[in-house]
């Protein structure tokens, strides 16, 4: 009989309640994938998810540098960017938003993309 592995993720914050014991045939992991939203163990931590956001805006800022060597005026590439980037950007903020460190904060930098004028 083949069984299927499974995983489990603990979620602990500031507290003084020891973490449950591992399960057996249950491997533990640190992050846990959901909607598109990437959490971790420690509710404050969310550097996964933002690097994971981040990368997939790079993909497509890709889209929007052609676009602009095309000619496109910036009324379209300002669309594109809202259309695109921030999308990514916004999704689940209100589950990640008001948690994530300062430096994470510096990551998520829009001041580039006003800079090459792809937004206003």
């Amino acid at each position: 009989m083949n069984l299927k592995m499974t995983w489990e993720m603990v979620i602990h914050g500031k507290t003084l309640k020891h973490k449950p014991l591992p399960l057996r045939d249950i491997e533990r992991k640190e992050s846990l994938k959901l909607v598109g939203i990437t959490f971790q163990s420690k509710p404050t931590s969310w550097y996964m998810h933002i690097d994971n956001m981040l990368f997939k805006a790079s993909s497509q800022f890709h889209i929007i540098r052609n676009c602009k060597t095309y000619g496109y005026p910036p009324e379209q590439l300002s669309k594109l960017f809202d259309s695109l980037i921030l999308l990514i950007l916004a999704y689940g903020i209100q589950v990640w938003g008001t948690a994530f460190y300062c430096k994470d904060r510096e990551k998520i930098e829009l001041k580039r993309a006003a800079r090459f004028r792809f937004t206003k």
